[in-house]
């Protein structure tokens, strides 16, 4: 590395020490994690690109594959793995948040929890919130992976792990990557699915909420099923 670009790389990492992480913006975070520049791009300008190329934010750049980080020039795939990783650990830190105090009263609060988990990703997830007699949560977890238009969850098992977690209710919840969060035909069937399996063992299904580009959509809201 050469002096002027250590020197680049030093720059974030002492105004991280006698600043605090806050005070540094997202290309010098990323300066950090990059840790160099390449020839004819120091650091900085290697992240510049990298940001230009997510649209300038980090929902952008969460979204970018290792493959399409690696093509920016001074990435590479090493630097891109790390650029993965990083975003991966702040996914998990918000999905590892201890349970919410206030009870989920609307699809809002819903939304407000799940974003920061959900933004950005390229393929669709499904989570499920599993809510005590108070309809304050005492877990949330992914059930399922799809892919960019779709997802499948098994009912059996869902309704098995809100027995083990001796739910009183739940919330569904996923995402479309379109950014479009209007529910297929698929949606639908698969919520009235599940609504009628929980019937069984006297656990409500208090809402669906498919989450978007900045809205989301509440099945309870919409009245597309009625809840009990």
């Amino acid at each position: 590395m050469k002096i002027k670009d250590t020197l680049l790389c030093e720059q974030p990492r002492e105004k991280m020490a006698s600043l605090g992480v806050r005070s540094l913006s997202n290309s010098e975070l990323l300066a950090i994690i990059l840790g160099s520049g390449t020839q004819g791009a120091n650091v900085v300008e290697v992240c510049n690109d990298l940001l230009n190329c997510s649209g300038g934010t980090l929902a952008g750049l969460s979204a970018m594959t290792v493959e399409s980080l690696s093509s920016v020039k001074g990435v590479g795939r090493i630097k891109a793995l790390k650029v993965g990783a990083t975003i991966e650990l702040g996914r998990r830190f918000c999905s590892e948040q201890s349970p919410q105090t206030e009870a989920i009263i609307g699809p809002k609060i819903v939304y407000d929890i799940m974003l920061p988990i959900m933004k950005g990703l390229d393929k669709e997830e499904f989570w499920i919130m599993y809510l005590n007699a108070k309809n304050k949560v005492v877990k949330k977890e992914k059930l399922s992976t799809g892919g960019q238009s779709s997802t499948v969850i098994d009912v059996k098992i869902l309704s098995r792990r809100a027995l083990e977690t001796r739910s009183s209710g739940i919330v569904m919840v996923h995402n479309h990557p379109s950014g479009d969060p209007t529910p297929s035909k698929a949606d639908i069937k698969q919520t009235e699915s599940v609504h009628n399996a929980l019937k069984t063992f006297d656990i409500c299904l208090l809402d669906h909420v498919i989450i978007g580009n900045g809205r989301f959509f509440s099945f309870a809201e919409e009245k597309t099923f009625e809840e009990e």
